[in-house]
Order: C-alpha cells, then structure tokens, then sequence
C-alpha cells in the first residue's frame, strides 16, 4: 500500500511539471506571435506609406502635365486621400479620433494630417508636404 501512494505522488509531481513546461512554452510562444504581429503590421504599414507616395507622384504628375496647378498652393491642407485611388483601409474625414477602430486610416481635419490608428489603439500621424512626399509628423 505504500508503495502505491508513493507512486501516485510520482505521477502528480510528474504531471505537474509537464503542465509548467507546456504553461512556459504557451506563453513564450504568445509572446513571440505578439511581437510578430507588430512587425507585420509595421511592414504593412510602410508598404501602404510608399504605396500612397507612388499614387501621390502620379497624381501630381497628372496635374502638372493638364497645368492644374491651383492646387499647389493648398497642398498643406490637402486631404492625401482624394488624390488616391479609392483606399482600401481609408474611413473618411473626422475632426477627433474615431471610436473602435484599428489599422484603419483617417484624415483629421482639424490638424489637416493622414492619421493610422494602430491595433494597440496608437497612432501615427503624416502630413503631405509637397507634392510627392507625405512625411510622419513627429
């Protein structure tokens, strides 16, 4: 009888062990797939940046080539976003942050910036400043 109590010790101790190590390797593996996320939503986002400065280009080259340069004048003040093509992560013009929303694009009309809300709820914040360049804004 003993022996048999000593041994179920053995397989609690045991299982309990195998539940610690499993428990570390979740949560590094979270952790790790977390980081991830970032990278990628940080790739994603200088992708759509240089995207956005290619159609800018364009754009402006249009206008230079049909002489509309009216716009020059105003660039400052210029939403980025109607001189794109319709913009896939693009939800409008707001004067404040809008509510529930991430990896998503806005115009605030207020500062006169293209704002990116982040997963986390962050943003970052860019400002055309010439005809081609669209540039964060520290």
């Amino acid at each position: 009888m003993h022996i048999g109590k000593h041994f179920s010790s053995v397989k609690r101790f045991n299982f309990l062990v195998t539940l610690s190590i499993i428990a570390i390797l979740v949560s590094t593996l979270l952790i790790s797939l977390g980081r991830i996320q970032n990278q990628i939503e940080t790739v994603k986002l200088n992708s759509e940046l240089m995207n956005m400065r290619l159609q800018l280009r364009d754009a402006w080259g249009h206008r230079s080539v049909l002489e509309q340069t009216g716009l020059s004048k105003t660039k400052s003040a210029i939403n980025p976003f109607m001189l794109l093509k319709p913009y896939p992560d693009y939800i409008g013009e707001y004067a404040i942050k809008p509510d529930d929303t991430q990896s998503v694009w806005y115009f605030d009309t207020t500062k006169k910036q293209a704002v990116y809300i982040l997963k986390n709820g962050d943003e970052q914040r860019y400002k055309l400043v010439n005809s081609v360049e669209i540039l964060l804004v520290e």
